[in-house]
């Protein structure tokens, strides 16, 4: 079984006492997105988890456990780094301090398996013209040589939930998109970092831009993780192997302007409390609710 920690909120960042007192006691319950009253036990045991793949904006918090966690489980890392300032990314900590603590990751864990995400791509008028985000790109790129050697990007997807937040903020459409990732391939290629998208196929779009997942087939197999293909993707176009996630939609406070994750505002998340020692993410369980085991999807409690 591989873990995902989380595509739905930012564990590191947030999180990382809950995990870890996860861990600890060998499982988590998660609450399914769709069905709030089905909730799954997850097993975190070291001999039924073949790996952890943590995403994150910030994996600083995380850092003093990875030794630990290194040593006991087969763990990746996808950080993103993208080069927008608090009027896109409010909460999210500066470009330079991420770009050390993604050191600090690769130092412990390896190049191989620290994964820079710099998506999504999105341009403005001003600020963020796309001269602007290439520069930008080419700078993390000459930091983070050595230390990582993949780039997974993409273009930003416009949801619809996303116009009110992002409408203000003057976002244009990239009028080149062939041109500029041309443009990114041979910024990356000269800094030792393979690219590759994200759900959209931009392989065509040059030769040295990967045609794989982000949680691909190919990375599971060099290092031994056996897995599987999903019934069904998460999203259109996504090719990653099956993964179990034991996050929970709307428990983030990066707050970025993009994100699909959280759909309240950032004040109504803000009075959410969370107890780090309860076997949830967040809340409790309630009545009525079917807790399952994860593998055999048969009921074991009912409250």
């Amino acid at each position: 079984m591989i873990i995902s920690a989380s595509r739905r909120t930012d564990i590191c960042a947030f999180h990382t006492d809950w995990f870890m007192n996860r861990l600890d006691a060998g499982y988590a319950l998660v609450r399914n997105p769709v069905c709030r009253n089905l909730v799954s036990r997850v097993p975190l045991t070291s001999d039924v988890v073949e790996h952890i793949v943590f995403i994150t904006k910030d994996p600083s918090t995380m850092l003093p456990f990875l030794p630990r966690i290194d040593r006991d489980y087969s763990i990746s890392f996808q950080i993103t780094i993208t080069p927008y300032g608090k009027d896109i990314e409010p909460n999210v900590p500066d470009v330079s301090d991420v770009i050390e603590s993604l050191k600090d990751v690769s130092r412990i864990i390896g190049p191989d398996r620290t994964i820079w995400r710099f998506d999504p791509i999105l341009f403005t008028d001003g600020k963020y013209s796309q001269n602007a985000v290439l520069n930008s790109f080419e700078d993390m790129c000459q930091k983070l040589n050595g230390h990582t050697e993949r780039c997974i990007f993409s273009f930003l997807d416009f949801y619809q939930k996303l116009d009110g937040a992002l409408g203000d903020k003057g976002i244009t459409p990239c009028d080149d998109k062939v041109g500029f990732v041309r443009k990114m391939s041979l910024i990356a290629k000269s800094n030792g970092i393979r690219l590759s998208s994200c759900c959209d196929d931009l392989s065509k779009m040059d030769p040295y831009v990967c045609d794989i997942a982000c949680i691909d087939h190919a990375s599971m197999r060099s290092w031994g993780i056996p897995y599987t293909k999903p019934s069904s993707p998460v999203r259109g176009g996504c090719k990653c192997v099956k993964v179990v996630d034991i996050g929970e939609y709307d428990t983030c406070s990066h707050d970025c302007l993009y994100c699909y994750a959280n759909s309240s505002s950032s004040s109504k998340r803000s009075g959410k409390e969370y107890d780090s020692d309860s076997e949830l993410l967040f809340g409790t369980l309630e009545e009525g609710d079917e807790v399952r085991n994860i593998f055999s999807n048969v009921q074991t409690r009912l409250f």
